[in-house]
């Protein structure tokens, strides 16, 4: 199999690139230097089994500025909205393939009411917590196109 690798930030683009030749996995892997919504315009037809993302979260109306422009595209749905990236995702996955995700968990709570009003079912939440005594702070997310049973779960650190 190969795996595709989307990266807007020219800086992360090399970084990945450098981490791809010392991988033994280096012939599977490629990065397209580009948005994901141009990837997706650039290749209409392709579809994928699975879809790992870290999507930018920070509500770029309500949060500071960061003046550094590749952070701010990186962290900030400025560059790329929920709606964005869930649009590509449909574009793009194949019907019984899925697509996973980390968020913090109130973008993760909105990422899901985005995703199922738009077709996608969630098959696996992951409540991550940071340590034993505090609440979860991170949701992974895994999201399908057909309908199927909930699987909810916690992820907890190894005392």
């Amino acid at each position: 199999a190969s795996i595709h690798a989307v990266e807007i930030d020219p800086l992360a683009q090399l970084q990945a690139a450098e981490n791809i030749q010392n991988s033994p996995w280096a012939q599977r892997i490629q990065v397209f230097p580009q948005s994901i919504q141009d990837f997706t315009q650039l290749f209409p037809d392709k579809q994928y089994d699975s879809i790992i993302s870290n999507p930018p979260y920070f509500d770029h109306q309500a949060s500071s500025h960061i003046s550094n422009e590749a952070r701010q595209k990186a962290r900030h749905t400025s560059e790329l909205s929920f709606e964005a990236l869930l649009y590509c995702i449909q574009k793009l996955l194949h019907p019984q393939g899925n697509c996973s995700v980390i968020l913090p968990v109130q973008e993760g709570n909105n990422f899901i009411k985005q995703a199922l009003a738009i077709g996608f079912y969630l098959k696996t939440l992951t409540k991550v917590q940071p340590r034993a005594d505090k609440e979860p702070n991170r949701l992974l997310i895994e999201l399908v196109q057909y309908s199927c049973e909930i699987l909810e779960n916690q992820l907890l650190p190894h005392p």
